[in-house]
């Protein structure tokens, strides 16, 4: 689970960086996981992830389940 939370940390810090640099300021970033499990189980475990990714970047954070 913290490989995944990394993943994703990653990804969407780099999604946001390049938003920003192209002068772009989103008030919304999605984060979108692969599906491993049920997706509102999935959504649910992510919830402190999100939580995180809103304090550190002062965006609002939305997750997607990919089908």
């Amino acid at each position: 689970m913290q490989r995944r939370h990394f993943l994703c940390a990653s990804l969407a810090l780099a999604l946001s960086t390049g938003a920003i640099a192209q002068a772009t300021d989103p008030k919304l970033i999605r984060v979108a996981l692969l599906p491993d499990e049920n997706a509102s189980t999935i959504i649910q475990n992510a919830q402190p992830f999100k939580a995180y990714l809103e304090k550190a970047l002062g965006r609002q954070v939305e997750i997607i389940v990919t089908t």
